[in-house]
């Protein structure tokens, strides 16, 4: 099944808050330290970047680009994030 993905071109200066998963180690725990783990709160990312690309399920957005003598173009710190994690998205001008 193909997804219709928008692409950015030039990609959007954009601001966005999103809560983040969190991992922990791979060590055992017991009930009571689970418990003390669902209580935490989610971590709010906040990221100033370029929108490359979304569909209704995602966005992609990258921090930092280089454009070569040739004109090719590099992208770095590449995010995928869920738009469900999404609690804000501001579209900027530079």
């Amino acid at each position: 099944m193909s997804r219709k993905i928008k692409y950015y071109n030039p990609p959007k200066p954009v601001y966005v808050e999103w809560l983040d998963a969190h991992a922990y180690s791979s060590g055992w725990y017991d009930e009571q330290e689970i418990k003390d783990i669902s209580k935490e709160s989610r971590i709010v990312v906040r990221h100033l970047g370029w929108l490359y690309a979304e569909d209704s399920s995602m966005i992609m957005i990258f921090s930092r680009y280089t454009k070569f003598n040739d004109g090719e173009k590099q992208y770095g710190h590449l995010q995928k994030i869920p738009k469900t994690w999404i609690k804000r998205k501001k579209f900027l001008r530079i």
